[in-house]
């Protein structure tokens, strides 16, 4: 493994917006933070969520490699006909956006699945065994998927698959709201409402891995956004300043923070 992507004093540019100290995942040890207090404002759950959430941080710190490889897979037809799924396999984290398929693909997209990064509206169990990094974009998001996860629905669905269980529950963790306004100040400077999946997705990676690989990412030449498993075409809305983000990848991948492949 190559020297930590995060050594300070190799890049002013970075150094200035990155906090190697920000949590990137909703935790109830810090009981004064923003999280906890959305906590306090959740009926019935409270309990439940803060043994759900406690000590994550630790966790992570013992499963970490001392090189820790982390692929972040976009959606973009640009992995079509790639032949990068050898290489993505390669990383020892794969981070997938959404419910983005590999069956059919894997030649592409390689066939690993570590994690799953989506919204809590879009929450599926696809993959037993598949960490869920869920994203909402306010408390009324985080409330509504912090009561979900703790209803019968949810556990019911995790069962259903080969090898799924009520222990599934801890496969699922949740991004700070810290973290996004983190990402939104330090990073976007508040250009548009709220960062997008992907870039958070990348947030998250150079936040927990030493190196980090960007697969699909993009738009095409007439700023369309797709997907790499179907034909449709759509231009990004008002929520995400797409020029802004592609512009902080790129300088990241100047810097050399990032290694990109399309």
């Amino acid at each position: 493994c190559s020297t930590c992507l995060h050594t300070p004093g190799e890049s002013d540019w970075f150094d200035k917006r990155f906090e190697r100290a920000i949590e990137p995942l909703h935790s109830s040890e810090v009981p004064m933070s923003s999280d906890a207090l959305i906590l306090r404002m959740l009926s019935g759950v409270q309990s439940k969520s803060e043994m759900q959430f406690t000590n994550r941080k630790q966790q992570q710190q013992t499963e970490v490699s001392p090189c820790r490889t982390c692929a972040v897979v976009g959606n973009s037809w640009f992995l079509r006909d790639s032949g990068l799924g050898f290489r993505i396999n390669q990383h020892d984290v794969v981070l997938r956006m959404n419910q983005a398929p590999v069956q059919g693909f894997e030649t592409d997209v390689g066939n690993t699945t570590t994690m799953r990064i989506m919204y809590p509206e879009a929450v599926r169990i696809q993959d037993p065994g598949t960490q869920l990094l869920v994203l909402p974009m306010n408390s009324s998001g985080l409330q509504r998927f912090m009561n979900t996860l703790f209803e019968d629905s949810l556990i019911f669905q995790i069962a259903q698959f080969p090898g799924g269980n009520k222990k599934s529950k801890d496969k699922v963790l949740v991004i700070s709201l810290t973290f996004l306004k983190y990402i939104q100040e330090n990073w976007l400077k508040k250009q548009g409402q709220y960062p997008s999946l992907g870039l958070v997705a990348l947030f998250y990676a150079l936040h927990t891995c030493d190196q980090v690989s960007l697969f699909g990412f993009g738009t095409d030449n007439l700023q369309r956004w797709s997907h790499y498993w179907d034909d449709k075409y759509w231009f990004m809305n008002n929520m995400h300043n797409p020029k802004a983000e592609y512009n902080i990848i790129l300088r990241l991948w100047c810097e050399g923070k990032v290694v990109i492949y399309k």
